[in-house]
């Protein structure tokens, strides 16, 4: 079976020392199922097999090491606003009904 990788961006709520970033670093590449961690000013991000570890395993050990982390969700929170948005313009401009292209482009017939 080919191996599945997904990655995890976590943001550093504070900047440890190196020491602790190392040993933090070198903690986290022993653990079965991580592949690759990359340390990058305030961001950490780790290539896993997420059928041998979880998220939150990665956020636990971590959180053991002193290292207190928070997912970056500015992308997620971007999207769902756009996601929003567009529902209340559709049911802006299309009402609360489903659409049917034979009633698109036709004025309703009244009796």
């Amino acid at each position: 079976m080919e191996d599945y990788i997904q990655n995890i961006k976590l943001r550093v709520d504070e900047l440890p020392d190196h020491d602790l970033i190392n040993a933090c670093l070198a903690s986290l590449k022993k653990e079965e199922g991580i592949q690759t961690v990359l340390f990058d000013k305030q961001t950490i991000t780790v290539y896993f097999n997420p059928y041998r570890i979880s998220q939150e395993e990665i956020i636990s050990e971590l959180n053991i090491a002193g290292i207190k982390t928070s997912l970056f969700e500015k992308k997620i929170k971007g999207f769902r606003g756009w996601l929003n948005n567009m529902a209340a313009q559709n049911k802006k401009n299309f009402g609360g009904h489903k659409l049917d292209c034979c009633d698109l482009n036709r004025k309703k017939h009244v009796e």
